[in-house]
């Protein structure tokens, strides 16, 4: 008889005896300058994010952020905020959907967006071939004035 192979997920369970997210030493830490925001790796520049959004959000909402933040946290692991693709953030989801929800993921990915909007970067990039046309082959030909 075949033994079973041990799964091994990319995203493991939480271990209970791993503090959550812990807080800069300033739970109210002003993020207006975000050229911090861009140096710092990911866990770090999220979780000073997330300290500087603490005022604005309902308490579950604060709990729920951290979770995401933590999950991405293992996939971006040393990369900053500014270097992170389009491609990065595809990859993340393919693996992450071995493991949760759209829904979860679409959320976790809403996180990262809105930690690069207030870092002051640019959108996510979307690959070139993500911009075609679907059935004309010159998009301006539309345009033209028809007399």
């Amino acid at each position: 008889m075949a033994t079973k192979k041990a799964i091994t997920h990319p995203f493991p369970a939480q271990d209970a005896s791993e503090p959550l997210l812990p807080f800069p030493a300033s739970e109210e830490a002003d993020v207006g300058d975000t050229a911090e925001l861009i140096t710092l790796p990911f866990r770090e520049a999220a979780l000073l994010w997330l300290a500087s959004r603490k005022g604005h959000l309902a308490p579950r909402t604060v709990i729920d952020y951290g979770h995401y933040i933590r999950t991405s946290a293992k996939f971006f692991g040393k990369t900053k905020l500014p270097d992170i693709t389009g491609d990065q953030v595809r990859s993340y989801q393919r693996l992450r959907s071995k493991t949760a929800g759209a829904g979860i993921i679409n959320k976790e990915c809403g996180v990262i967006v809105q930690m690069r909007s207030r870092a002051g970067g640019r959108p996510i990039p979307k690959p070139f071939s993500s911009f075609m046309f679907a059935t004309n082959a010159n998009p301006l030909s539309s345009l033209a004035r028809k007399s």
